[in-house]
Parts: C-alpha cells; sequence; structure tokens
C-alpha cells in the first residue's frame, strides 16, 4: 500500500494532487485523503464541506480540493533511470510495429534500429525532457542521477512530476556541468532548502508552483547567474519580498494577482541589467496603490519593455505616468485592457482599437514598439496629430469654464500644441430656442448635389439649400421629403451625410472588432500625406431609423448624388418634365 502522508504527491489516473489531509470525515466511515488537485478545476471544493473546514489549499479556486479513499489505486512513481530508458532507450515500439503489406508483400522497414540505436547513446543527450512521467523522491543513494545517465544534458525538463521537497530534485540532476536551462514548474514542493548551487544554470522555469514570495527565495539561492526566470501562475502578490538576482535579464510574473506596479520596485532594487517584464494576465489597474506607495519608487532604469496586456487597467491616468515610473521604457504590451474597449470620442461614440492605439502612442513619448509592432516617424505623427484633434474636440463640446480641467487630463497637450499647433476650438453657440418648440426637434440640413445636369439649377457645394427636416422622420420620410423639394424620384437618390470629422487611415478594424494582439503599422512608407486622413461620410440608408438617430448634431450638410445604377440621360430626361 502507497505510504500517506500529508504533503504526499499523488497520481490517480493521471491526475496529479498533493495530501493536504488525513483522517475522519463527518458522516463517512474509516479514514480520507483531502487532496488538492494539480488542475484546479478537477474537485468538488476547496477544503471546506459542509460548513467544516478540513483543510487549506494554495489554489483559490472553489472547486480544487476532493475527499478520495486512502486504498484507491493511484498511479505508480518511476525512478529517473526507468523514465530515461522508456523515452529515450527503449526498442519495444519497434518490436510492436505493425508489418506493412503492398500488394500483398511485406515490406521490409529499415532504419528503425538506427534510430534506436542514437536514441541509446544516452551518454550524449543534450535535451532531456522527462515532464509528465510520475517522477517522484528517490530516498535510494544508489539510484543513477541524470548526471550519471545523460552526462552531456544542456536542457533538462522535470516538470509536472511528483517531487515534494527541493532536495529531491537536486538529486535527480546530480551534478550536470553543461546544464543551461531547467525547467522543474508545476510541482508542488513542501521543502524549498538545499545545500546546492547551479550557477551554469541562466534560464530557470518555475511556473504553476503555487509559490509564495518566500519560497521563490529559498528556491532563488540555489540559481545565483540566472538570466531568463519565469514564475508565472505563482503567489507572488502576497505581501512580501522576493529579491530577484543581480544578473536577470528578463522575468516572467505572469497571472500572480499583481494589482499595482509599485509592489515590484524592492524585487527589483539589485537589477542592474533586467530589461524585460512580463506581467499579463494579472490584475493591475493603477501603477501604484494606497498600501505599496513609495517615495519617487521607479523600476530601474536598464527595463526597456513590459507587458501588461490583459489586466484591468481602464484609466489613461496609467498611461500619462508610465514613463515616470519606468524611464527606461520603449516597449510596451497593453492589448486587452478595459481601456482599449471603453474609450470614447468626445461626443460618446466609441473609438475603433486602431484609434485607441494612437491615442497610446501619442500619450507616451519616446515609444518604439507597441504591442509587437514598430512605430515608425509616420505613426507617431498620425497618432499625436489625431490625439490633438480628440483634445480639441473635447474642449469644443464643453463649457468654457472646463477648458483647464480638460487640459490637466492630457499632460503632453502643451507639448503637441508646441509642435503642431493649437486645435481649432469651436465652441457651439448657446441657442434661444425653446427646447419644446418645434424648431428644437428640426434639423437644419444644407443640402446640394455633387454633380450638374444638363443645366438644370441645383443647390452647389458653394450655394446650399436649406431644408428643414424634423428629427422623428425615418430616413424613407427623409428621401420622399427631398424628392419632393427638387422634383426628383427619391429611388434614384443617395443621401450622404458629411459630418465635418476627420478619421485616422482605416486598418481594416471596425468600431466593435475584436481585441487585438497588434496594432498594424504602415512601415513600408514613411512620407506623410494629407491622403492620410479620410473625411467622415455616413450614408443614410433607406429605412424606419429616424434621422434624429442617425444626425446627432441640429445642422448638418447633405450631399446629394445619384444612384449609379440610374443613368444620367433618364434623370435628364425626367428633370426636363
Amino acid at each position: 500500500m502507497t505510504s500517506l502522508y500529508v504533503g504526499r504527491r499523488l497520481s490517480l489516473k493521471g491526475d496529479l494532487c498533493t495530501v493536504r489531509y488525513l483522517g475522519q470525515v463527518d458522516g463517512k466511515q474509516g479514514q480520507w485523503l483531502g487532496v488538492e488537485w494539480d488542475e484546479p478545476g478537477r474537485g468538488k471544493h476547496d477544503g471546506n464541506v459542509e460548513g467544516k473546514s478540513y483543510f487549506t489549499c494554495r489554489s483559490k479556486k472553489p472547486q480544487c480540493a476532493s475527499f478520495l479513499r486512502c486504498d484507491a489505486k493511484f498511479d505508480a512513481a518511476k525512478t529517473t533511470s526507468q523514465a530515461v530508458t522508456a523515452k529515450y532507450a527503449s526498442s519495444d515500439h519497434v518490436a510492436s510495429m505493425p508489418m506493412v503489406r503492398i500488394s500483398g508483400k511485406t515490406v521490409e522497414e529499415t532504419g528503425y534500429d538506427k534510430i534506436v540505436v542514437r536514441q541509446s547513446q544516452l551518454g550524449s543527450l543534450k535535451n532531456v525532457v522527462l515532464d509528465a512521467q510520475l517522477l517522484g523522491p528517490e530516498k535510494n543513494e544508489e539510484i543513477l542521477p541524470l548526471s550519471t545517465l545523460c552526462p552531456q544534458a544542456a536542457l533538462v525538463d522535470l516538470s509536472f512530476n511528483l517531487f515534494e521537497r527541493f532536495d529531491d530534485i537536486c538529486h535527480t540532476l546530480g551534478d550536470l556541468v553543461n546544464l543551461r536551462a531547467f525547467s522543474f514548474k508545476g510541482n508542488r514542493l513542501h521543502a524549498f532548502e538545499s545545500e546546492k548551487s547551479f550557477r551554469n544554470i541562466t534560464s530557470l522555469n518555475l511556473d504553476h508552483m503555487l509559490l509564495s514570495p518566500e519560497q521563490l527565495q529559498s528556491l532563488l539561492i540555489a540559481f545565483p547567474c540566472l538570466k531568463q526566470l519565469s514564475v508565472s501562475t505563482n503567489l507572488l502578490s502576497l505581501p512580501s519580498v522576493c529579491y530577484l538576482p543581480r544578473t536577470l535579464q528578463e522575468i516572467s510574473l505572469n497571472d500572480n494577482g499583481f494589482t499595482d506596479l509599485t509592489i515590484l520596485v524592492p524585487w527589483l532594487s539589485s537589477c542592474d541589467v533586467l530589461a524585460k517584464i512580463g506581467l499579463k494576465n494579472n490584475q493591475i489597474a493603477n501603477i501604484t496603490s494606497q498600501e505599496t506607495t513609495h517615495d519617487h519608487a521607479q523600476f530601474p532604469r536598464c527595463v526597456k519593455e513590459i507587458d501588461v496586456s490583459y489586466n484591468a487597467i481602464s484609466s489613461w491616468a496609467f498611461l500619462d505616468t508610465i514613463t515616470e515610473f519606468v524611464p527606461g521604457l520603449e516597449q510596451i504590451r497593453i492589448s486587452g485592457n478595459p481601456v482599449y474597449e471603453n474609450t470614447m470620442r468626445p461626443g460618446g461614440k466609441p473609438l475603433n482599437q486602431s484609434e485607441v492605439s494612437m491615442i497610446v502612442i501619442a500619450r507616451v513619448a519616446g515609444l518604439k514598439t507597441l504591442n509587437f509592432t514598430t512605430i515608425t516617424d509616420k505613426d507617431r505623427l498620425n497618432a499625436e496629430t489625431f490625439y490633438l484633434s480628440l483634445i480639441g474636440e473635447e474642449i469644443s463640446k464643453a463649457d468654457p469654464a472646463e477648458e483647464s480641467s480638460i487640459v490637466s487630463r492630457h499632460p503632453r497637450y502643451g507639448v503637441l500644441c508646441q509642435e503642431y499647433g493649437t486645435p481649432s476650438i469651436i465652441r457651439a453657440s448657446k441657442s434661444s430656442i425653446d427646447t419644446s418648440s418645434i424648431a428644437a426637434h428640426l434639423v437644419s440640413c444644407h443640402v446640394y448635389f455633387s454633380q450638374e445636369l444638363n443645366s438644370v439649377a441645383l443647390p452647389s457645394k458653394r450655394e446650399p439649400q436649406l431644408v428643414q427636416i424634423p428629427q422623428s422622420f425615418s430616413i424613407y420620410n427623409v428621401y420622399g421629403h427631398i424628392g419632393r423639394r427638387f422634383g426628383m424620384l427619391p429611388s434614384s437618390l443617395r443621401l450622404v451625410w458629411e459630418t465635418g470629422e476627420r478619421d485616422p487611415p482605416d486598418r481594416g478594424m471596425g468600431t466593435h472588432a475584436a481585441v487585438i494582439e497588434e496594432w498594424d503599422s504602415e512601415e513600408e512608407d514613411d512620407s506623410v500625406d494629407k491622403g492620410d486622413w479620410i473625411d467622415r461620410e455616413v450614408e443614410l440608408v433607406r429605412g424606419t431609423r429616424p434621422l434624429g438617430t442617425v444626425v446627432e448634431t441640429s445642422v448638418a450638410t447633405i450631399r446629394i448624388e445619384f444612384r449609379q445604377d440610374v443613368e444620367d440621360t433618364l434623370v435628364s430626361e425626367f428633370l426636363a418634365k
């Protein structure tokens, strides 16, 4: 029978778990095991059943635990020798391969014996991958470590196994002098100390281990020369500090529950060459919080790239101050945050993903890469002029007394005005029309024809004609009203509302586009011309929709075109009548 104790790592039908409780369960006979599953959705509860707490899990998921019978048939653990032999030196798979017949004749299969011989040469293996092999504690000193089985190994992966103590992992490795990259992610340890030191290892993966900062600190003592470290899906947001190695160049801290950046400042205090920090899938909403505020706190200037995608950033204040907190910032990934979904134009219409990316570029000076895409000089010019126009639009729509407050929300406004000039501020005059009167519910449409027909006098763009149309008119009614006004068939016309606004170049993303991973840069052409910007126009599509829900202003310019399927000659004949 398998020896059972709290902290024991087990596998049941391939599902890994850790024993958290051994004892009686109310309403059940005999001894029971309370286990925490590595897969957090595998269980039935979290150690609390019917109001009674039997044990505590590291995971905070509500269905990470179960009770199992002590006599359950658990999977047998393997030794390192068994796992290496089965994966790299076994010839059973060759003997068991089916005979191949073509046209009734048996085909001789050659080459497999050579593959087996090559795989059997364990002494020359460079990459040893033994993940999910049910490797567990090896107490027997006579069991061979990997340094004896595969002495040339430069990469070793012992992820998702049954190790319980870091010392057992060290014993499994032995003295691999060529080892540079090591992963033992997914192992749920309860002892983290060891006297061994792996100075040759420069890349380490400790994902999915539910480590606290103190436990991580204990493990890192054995790896003093790391350059790359991945510690995603752990419990590192707990209120304590882990001091990272001075040699570290890149770290992944994804999915650790961080809510702000300031908490990491002490962690990085000794990092001199750290260039890249991954913070994807956390809960970061702000740079600082009331609990973690430090005077003049900032990341080391060596940090050039951060990934804060798929967090909780909903305010532009985060980006307005990011370069103060990360003074060396050149690259950022920020897609998947609420700010990408919830940003509106001053008039209340949502911005599309491309437009939000342009605002990011404009608000963060010195940024060279956004969402993995290089920012060209042309991209920055388009972004900053677009952003400046939005500020002008916001000021135009607000009360004059609010202008200073609006400007304060855009820290780069003064710099951009010096670069491109102050945007046009056109405030609507206060209306003296009684809101309860009919006039207050009319749209003053300045209509003109885009072309002339056989010398017929039609309103032109230079001399449009004013047509008052009720906001409640359906678009069908609008076509009929304008058709009657000019004696034309409504079906021969096409009406286009010229909004007077301009848009940046279309990058193929609509207003309601899905969250994107990258923002498409126009790197092929750095020249800038007015053709990059597009006049925003809205076709009035025939239907029952009221005019006031399409044209949201009291004054509008409507261009009248003749439908392409209506010949000019037919229209001219109609007008001649």
